[in-house]
This record gives C-alpha cells, sequence and structure tokens, in this order.
C-alpha cells in the first residue's frame, strides 16, 4: 500500500496508477472552476465530469468531501440535515 503524502503530484498519482495496474487516461488542461468552464473546453468524456464539493459543519469539526456528477445540483440545507 503507498503511503499517503499531505501533497501529490500529477506524476505522483499516475506512477501510482501504473504501479497497481489501474487503466487510466490522462487529459491536462487549463484550470477550470465550474462546470461552465469545463464545458467551454475541448476534452473527452464529458459524460463522465464530477464537481467536488469540500464542506464543513458549523462547529469547523466535521469536514466531508461530496463527490457528484457535474450536471447534477444540489441541496445543501437537505445534505446537511441528512449527515
Amino acid at each position: 500500500m503507498a503511503v499517503l503524502r499531505e501533497f501529490f503530484s500529477a506524476q505522483d498519482i499516475i506512477d501510482f496508477l501504473n504501479e497497481q495496474n489501474i487503466p487510466f487516461e490522462f487529459y491536462q488542461h487549463a484550470p477550470a472552476y465550474s462546470i461552465d468552464d469545463l464545458e467551454a473546453l475541448a476534452i473527452p468524456h464529458k459524460e463522465d465530469i464530477v464537481k467536488n464539493l469540500f464542506l464543513r459543519d458549523d462547529k469547523k469539526r466535521n469536514y466531508y468531501l461530496v463527490t457528484l456528477p457535474g450536471h447534477k445540483k444540489i441541496d445543501l440545507k437537505e445534505l446537511s440535515e441528512k449527515i
């Protein structure tokens, strides 16, 4: 098992995936800060795009990484009530 570090370079991740025999495709593109930004880029497999939301509770004690399909909307108030 790989030792986790605080930061990983793209090459670190590529090396890890290769070492684990995990198939992948690597695409490099300009920074995108929204789904609309991604739509403007000429990248393949746009139907597989996801968005990540890094959230925390009001007391700053619990943190959550929520990943969902890029085209989906989420009700953060409803999510907060469920978690």
